[in-house]
């Protein structure tokens, strides 16, 4: 039997965040009533991406920054390879993400657009969702029937 989803964990590049291409991009512009374009400049060449390029800003400040640009409210927790030492599909990266977020494996998902990232993870008990670039995270979701999402 599967568990109900307490936990969503994703992956940022092109699962929440389309690197400058396609759909999601497009979506987070049009959310933000801006074209892609301003959107664009304003996260990416903005001086406060410039500032965390040279240093001025941790990893942890800059992204909480982008974090409100995105209207990515809902993330509460961050994990960041360099800090916790290893890189997915590492074990420790994804047992760091559930002792920050307090939860279990067996109730969590975790959605990445590198297939090789999800074997880890689904190893150890984790519901995991493929989604290639291109695909619709909304409509995908919608399968796992998660509350509050639709």
């Amino acid at each position: 039997m599967i568990r109900p989803i307490t936990h969503i964990f994703f992956d940022l590049g092109n699962v929440l965040v389309g690197l400058r291409s396609g759909e999601k991009l497009k979506a987070l512009a049009q959310h933000k009533g801006e074209s892609v374009e301003a959107f664009c400049n304003k996260i990416w060449s903005s001086e406060r991406a410039h500032d965390y390029e040279r240093g001025s800003h941790t990893c942890d400040e800059y992204f909480a920054l982008l974090a409100e640009d995105l209207d990515l409210g809902h993330v509460q927790h961050r994990i960041y390879s360099h800090v916790v030492g290893c890189r997915k599909p590492h074990p420790d990266i994804y047992k760091k993400a559930l002792k920050e977020a307090g939860a279990t494996p067996e109730t969590s998902l975790f959605i990445d657009d590198l297939a090789e990232n999800l074997e880890t993870p689904r190893k150890s008990g984790w519901q995991t969702l493929h989604l290639p670039p291109g695909a619709d995270l909304s409509t995908t979701l919608r399968s796992f029937k998660i509350a509050g999402i639709d």
